[in-house]
């Protein structure tokens, strides 16, 4: 399978860094840097097909390609061959839909659910493999049942792993998605 130049990658057009030095007098303030990332469209969403800030990528069992589109705050799939297919998920902010915010991990599980680790909305949300969206596991918190910054997930065959960043812990679900366990 030869994918070379079939999935196109558009990355944010420039980065402009500004330095901005205050002399007050005869003393001088330390330098800022200041650095902002220019999007590549007017609403920072680049088209269907193209990535901005892609994190995570993902095989199914029908070799469908799964993409978390961080700065998208969206998911792609292609076919085998690179060629885009559709998006899932859209950008917003409810833990109850199917919407995004800034995902950083896709991960598909045996059965070829679809979880993304949905980093800045705190959850992690559940898609079929047409990218429907099914359910969401978590909420944003620091409890047993919360994340706060979930950024990967694994499974092995009686658990899922979510490395729960900003709680400095890894979450162990069964795969219901219910919390039994964190290490530490």
């Amino acid at each position: 399978m030869k994918l070379k130049n079939k999935i196109p990658l558009l990355f944010a057009s420039s980065i402009i860094a500004t330095i901005a030095i205050t002399i007050l007098g005869t003393m001088l303030i330390a330098p800022e840097i200041f650095v902002l990332q220019v999007p590549d469209t007017e609403l920072g969403i680049t088209p269907e097909g193209t990535f901005h800030w892609p994190r995570s990528v993902a095989v199914n069992s029908t070799d469908f390609i799964f993409v978390a589109d961080t700065q998208n705050s969206r998911g792609q799939i292609f076919d085998a061959s690179g060629v885009f297919q559709t998006t899932f998920g859209f950008p917003g902010n409810s833990e109850t839909d199917g919407s995004m915010n800034q995902p950083y991990d896709v991960f598909i599980n045996s059965s070829d659910f679809v979880h993304v680790a949905d980093t800045f909305r705190n959850v992690v949300k559940i898609y079929d493999q047409a990218g429907i969206f099914v359910t969401t596991i978590g909420t944003s918190g620091t409890g047993i049942d919360e994340f706060y910054y979930p950024s990967g997930i694994t499974q092995n065959t009686t658990h899922f792993f979510i490395a729960d960043t900003f709680n400095n812990r890894i979450v162990i679900t069964d795969l219901s998605g219910n919390t039994e366990d964190t290490i530490p």
